[in-house]
């Protein structure tokens, strides 16, 4: 949080991914794409935020809801929703890309330092680094680091 609030003379660029229940705050260099995958292949006994692999430019990708594995609940895959495709950060040779399920479209935009503010007085859940406000919308910059090791555990476990 600290990085993205420091002073800069250059403009970062970040996509606000948008779920159902929340916003999500990424660097644009993370987002490889928005598609809309036909079909989810469900994995039998994964855990509830997993929700399976898609076929997307000839690589199965697993894909993943944010908001079940921070705990909170969504409405699942349904053919035509969006996915985010991120780039993986950890190992990525091993899972170059990952998907996060998505409920509205994508917004991107430079951030400016006055552009973004830390939100005090909401408590992060497990998958959250921290709250901001960008232009009067709230957001959360998610724990990647978190978030890619249990999907992964998960994957080379399964």
């Amino acid at each position: 949080m600290q990085e993205l609030l420091s002073d800069r003379t250059h403009t970062e660029c970040a996509a606000m991914l948008r779920l159902s229940a929340t916003n999500l705050l990424l660097p644009d260099i993370m987002l490889e794409e928005v598609a809309r995958p036909e079909a989810v292949n469900a994995v039998k006994g994964s855990p509830v935020w997993f929700l399976g692999y898609f076929n997307w430019l000839d690589k199965r990708v697993p894909l993943i809801s944010y908001e079940l594995l921070n705990g909170g609940n969504c409405e699942g895959f349904k053919s035509g929703s969006e996915v985010g495709i991120i780039n993986c950060s950890i190992n990525p040779n091993y899972l170059p890309y990952y998907g996060i399920l998505l409920s509205q479209p994508t917004k991107f935009f430079p951030l400016k330092q006055k552009s973004i503010a830390p939100e005090f007085g909401r408590q992060a859940m497990r998958a959250e680094a921290c709250w901001t406000n960008v232009d009067g919308e709230a957001a959360v910059i998610p724990k990647v680091e978190w978030i890619e090791e249990h999907l992964q555990a998960y994957v080379l476990n399964s």
